[in-house]
């Protein structure tokens, strides 16, 4: 993890174009991850990790924080 952020930092020093597409890219993943955790409250999907049920309450959670990291990611896209 350590080399990535110095390969990223260097790279975005050098290119800010790099970090603008960076964010975009980054939010539009958490966009989808999201969105995917949204349909599954809708819908009341049930998911099973090792065959245990994952709570409702990890998914209102999720859809929270990456909608916040997307708003976060496009922002910061926009200023660059």
């Amino acid at each position: 993890m350590g080399f990535d952020f110095f390969v990223y930092t260097y790279l975005v020093k050098r290119n800010n174009n790099l970090s603008k597409s960076y964010y975009q890219t980054v939010s539009t993943v958490f966009a989808v991850v999201g969105v995917l955790h949204l349909i599954r409250i809708i819908f009341q999907l049930d998911v099973y990790i090792q065959g245990y049920e994952v709570p409702m309450s990890i998914s209102v959670g999720a859809v929270a924080v990456t909608f916040y990291l997307t708003f976060r990611g496009y922002s910061l896209a926009r200023k660059r």
